[in-house]
């Protein structure tokens, strides 16, 4: 299981360049998740908005990933 992290904004309003882009909360919300996740829980991080379909591209690899690996 794990949890795939959008590093440039999680939604079209807090995307980079927008009024609510706010990277320094992003990095303590995703902090706080490596804190108390327990390991058998992934975080991934990827560089980029969880619109841009590079996004999309990862968590479609990473699922079949995990599929795979059962």
């Amino acid at each position: 299981m794990g949890i795939l992290i959008p590093l440039r904004g999680w939604s079209e309003v807090d995307r980079e360049g927008a009024d609510l882009f706010e990277p320094d909360t992003d990095r303590f919300l995703v902090d706080a998740l490596k804190r108390v996740l327990p390991p058998a829980v992934s975080l991934k991080e990827v560089d980029c908005h969880i619109s841009d379909p590079r996004f999309a591209r990862q968590a479609v690899d990473w699922l079949d990933e995990m599929i795979r690996s059962f």
